[in-house]
């Protein structure tokens, strides 16, 4: 990668001028290099547009304002944000008034070059220019004129929908909740009609201009290409609202014949720490080794219980609506072929008796467990808890998680040097066994692979942990917490599926 020039922090960024002409800078960001940050300086009330593209991993876009000038990123700092997944052009435009802002573009997967495009234009002017997000910086300059005519009036027909939707837009955003009451009004008859079926796909199109977080976009647009004409108002609300913004509908409760019970439970999303722990993770009942290993692997290397590594990624999948539901994320696609961000909304209700464990009433994995299975039995077609429960493949759970693609290697295409610098770069790694059980390690069984090393001795090391939470084997391995500690020549012999890595 190119030499970074950017600041990569708040109080060192890179300052640059708006100009009602588009301009470009280029740059990195990546795994050595997660954030760079630009300062914006404006002395009258003036439309700023900015854009990154040419990405060849996924960045993402925000404009900032460090109202408490702390040089941090706190509560309410962020303006607007565009998060697209892969390498999908990000843009943002927004109306500011005079004062200094931020623009930061960061890392989400992997190294990437970008173009960062930014103009500005004052906010009295008769026409404001915009950039698509889907063109390239090629094409940047071939800008389009809006009229200030009141875009709800000339793209809406429901009168009601169309004051709300303006009402709630006075901001700039339509938020989750702001949908919600769109919903409501949406309900406002016996039974939903053309119009207001067609005014929802309107404001999902329109969903960037709105900067509509990506999971209340996606979520919106399973809403709007579900409802139809004359569909009763209590169906749009069970069958739509509630299914995917409200988690009323779960995982069929049923388990390889067996009827399950679900039942609302106590706790927080991530307790005391407020950050997803891998410690929080212990397999329950049902064979999803696989998945929770996924789970496991995304955190950042540690060898014990005792560092409380932490996972960015898993932190940044589950979205705490604040009303005891949560919205998880999920890739579709393959584990060879990433697809779309996809999502799913829980409540609190769990299948109690074969759920993962939930420690100190930490619910996050049960709710990403019982997310997962309800996905994929919306994906699959059969009940979510027999496609999860049965085992599986290493690669598909971790390309679900990470939206990367995985690579299976068996155990003669792997090397210790490997498994080290993938762990660096922040890649999440699982493996497994096939077989009778050796000392520490559990046949027919995944694992996280958590570190690799050079102890004192010289000697090649490599950590892993087993997602029951604690060693699981014959023999322990120091404390009983699920992090084993293997002689790489151990590691090789005892894994014999090899690894995934994503």
């Amino acid at each position: 990668m190119a030499l970074d020039k950017a600041g990569n922090t708040l109080s060192k960024s890179q300052k640059i001028t708006l100009k009602t002409e588009t301009q470009s800078i280029s740059d990195w960001v990546g795994s050595s290099d997660i954030d760079d940050f630009y300062s914006i300086s404006l002395s009258s009330r003036s439309s700023v547009s900015i854009a990154i593209d040419g990405l060849s991993a996924n960045a993402d876009l925000q404009l900032l304002k460090d109202n408490n000038s702390n040089h941090s990123i706190d509560k309410g700092d962020v303006i607007a944000s565009s998060n697209k997944s892969g390498t999908l052009s990000e843009s943002i435009r927004e109306t500011l008034n005079a004062g200094n802002y931020f623009i930061r573009v960061y890392s989400k997967s992997g190294n990437t070059k970008y173009d960062l495009n930014f103009f500005q234009t004052s906010s009295t002017s008769s026409q404001e220019v915009y950039k698509e997000s889907s063109v390239s910086s090629n094409t940047v300059n071939s800008t389009l004129a809006a009229t200030s005519a009141d875009w709800f009036s000339q793209n809406l027909s429901d009168q009601k929908i169309v004051s709300l939707a303006r009402n709630l837009a006075s901001d700039g955003k339509l938020s989750r909740q702001d949908m919600l009451d769109i919903f409501r009004n949406v309900q406002d008859n016996s039974a939903v009609d053309s119009n207001e079926i067609q005014d929802l796909k309107a404001l999902v199109a329109a969903g960037n201009k709105f900067n509509m977080e990506d999971h209340v976009k996606w979520l919106s647009a399973q809403v709007a290409n579900g409802a139809s004409v004359g569909m009763s108002a209590s169906s749009f609300e069970s069958n739509l609202v509630g299914r995917w913004f409200l988690g009323t509908v779960a995982p069929t409760p049923e388990f390889n014949g067996k009827k399950l019970t679900y039942t609302e439970v106590n706790g927080s999303l991530f307790g005391s720490s407020n950050k997803a722990q891998i410690s929080d993770i212990h397999q329950g009942t049902i064979n999803d080794c696989t998945f929770l290993a996924a789970l496991g692997a995304t955190f950042s290397p540690q060898s014990d219980d005792s560092g409380n590594a932490s996972s960015s990624l898993i932190n940044s999948m589950i979205k705490d609506n604040g009303d005891n539901t949560y919205t998880v994320r999920f890739y579709s696609g393959r584990y060879y072929q990433p697809g779309e961000a996809q999502y799913v909304t829980v409540d609190r209700r769990i299948a109690t008796s074969i759920a993962a464990q939930r420690n100190n009433g930490v619910l996050w994995v049960a709710l990403v467990e019982k997310a997962y299975a309800q996905w994929r039995e919306w994906t699959d077609s059969r009940p979510g808890y027999n496609i999860i429960g049965n085992g599986g493949a290493l690669a598909p759970p971790l390309s679900f998680i990470t939206g990367r693609k995985t690579t299976n290697y068996t155990p003669s295409k792997i090397n210790f040097s490997m498994l080290e610098t993938a762990l660096k770069a922040g890649k999440a790694i699982t493996t497994s066994r096939s077989g009778n059980d050796t000392s520490y390690i559990l046949g027919t069984h995944a694992y996280s692979v958590r570190n690799a090393y050079i102890d004192s001795n010289g000697k090649q090391r490599v950590v892993v942990r087993n997602p029951w939470g604690v060693d699981g084997g014959k023999t322990k391995s120091g404390a009983n917490d699920g992090f084993i500690n293997l002689s790489y020549d151990d590691f090789i012999k005892s894994f014999n599926l090899g690894v995934s890595i994503s």
